[in-house]
């Protein structure tokens, strides 16, 4: 499979969709050529008006808002780069047998 290259929107753009007030959490899809963008709490929703606008482009996305509006969105939590995941500290279930 060979993917397109996802060109970066223009800082003004960028710093544009960042500053929008009451979207924290929400997605911002972005047409980095002409600038435009859709902003919806649901990514597919965003996508398919992009699409809908711009078939066949590819397309920018970013979640809005402070880091900590992120925090759980994924369900993982984020560790720091080399950070090794850490194994659960329950104890095992062990079988006895007779």
């Amino acid at each position: 499979m060979t993917g397109k290259k996802v060109a970066k929107p223009s800082q003004a753009v960028l710093k544009e969709v960042r500053s929008l007030k009451g979207h924290e959490g929400d997605v911002a899809v972005i047409e980095p050529e002409s600038g435009r963008y859709f902003v919806d709490k649901n990514l597919t929703v965003a996508m398919r008006q992009a699409r809908k606008a711009f078939p066949g482009k590819v397309f920018y996305c970013l979640r809005l808002g402070p880091p900590h509006t992120h925090a759980g969105v994924s369900g993982g939590r984020f560790r720091k780069p080399g950070e090794q995941a850490k194994r659960s500290q329950r104890p095992r279930r062990v079988e006895k047998s007779l």
